[in-house]
């Protein structure tokens, strides 16, 4: 599941992971993103989010989120500096990112083969 409030990132990363194989949600709005997950719309092994979103921020959306899906990955990601990254525990994918970079931090947090 990609959730970024910038509405060119989610088709974006949509695409690339498209064709590397992988099925993707994409939403901008964190408050849809939940109840996709609620609805069981959506059951994602992995969480590609924005750091920094106007509705909800990404580690408070990856903490709900993980409240219906306990065994998701969360993978941060954010065009600006932001405080705390490290802290979460969280891989992070600074934007703008290349198409390698993204499907192979992916693999890695997935422990897919790249």
């Amino acid at each position: 599941m990609v959730v970024d409030d910038e509405p060119e990132i989610g088709p974006l990363a949509q695409d690339i992971l498209t064709s590397d194989g992988y099925a993707v949600f994409s939403t901008t709005d964190p408050l849809e993103a939940i109840r996709m997950l609620h609805d069981r719309t959506c059951v994602p092994d992995l969480l590609l989010v924005d750091v920094v979103m106007p509705v909800m921020g990404g580690r408070e959306l990856a903490v709900r989120l993980q409240e219906f899906q306990p065994e998701m990955k969360v993978l941060l990601m954010s065009g600006y500096e932001v405080a705390g990254i490290k802290e979460t525990g969280w891989p992070f994918l600074q934007k703008p990112f290349a198409v390698t970079a993204l499907t192979g931090v992916i693999s890695q947090v997935l422990g897919a083969p790249n």
